[in-house]
């Protein structure tokens, strides 16, 4: 794996900026940049929160994602038991693993 390793957490600092760095750790992984007021105060929007959020749960994300894929084999049957029946849960589910695969892709390019 090429990310940092560790779970990520945001870790708002004193000055009201948003950083993602590792659980207990002093080492920042990244800043949201956020909007600067003109008297040098930052302004944090639920926008900036959900930024945060969203990019500290990203190895979290891909590790479920990786799983996912693990187990979609139990999930589809084997092609001599493939029918008219299933044909949209198949098609759901091979359309589901082309998307993990990129989004794996993007994550570990």
């Amino acid at each position: 794996m090429k990310h940092t390793q560790g779970k990520w957490e945001v870790d708002p600092e004193s000055d009201g900026q948003l950083w993602i760095s590792v659980e207990d750790s002093t080492t920042p992984i990244c800043k949201i940049n956020q909007a600067e007021e003109e008297d040098g105060n930052i302004v944090t929007t639920e926008e900036d929160k959900a930024n945060a959020n969203l990019i500290a749960s990203a190895p979290e994300l891909l590790e479920a994602i990786k799983s996912a894929m693990r187990i979609k084999d139990l999930w589809v049957p084997p092609e001599d038991h493939h029918s008219d029946e299933n044909a949209h849960e198949i098609k759901a589910l091979r359309l589901m693993e082309l998307a993990f695969e990129e989004v794996i892709k993007k994550a570990t390019a």
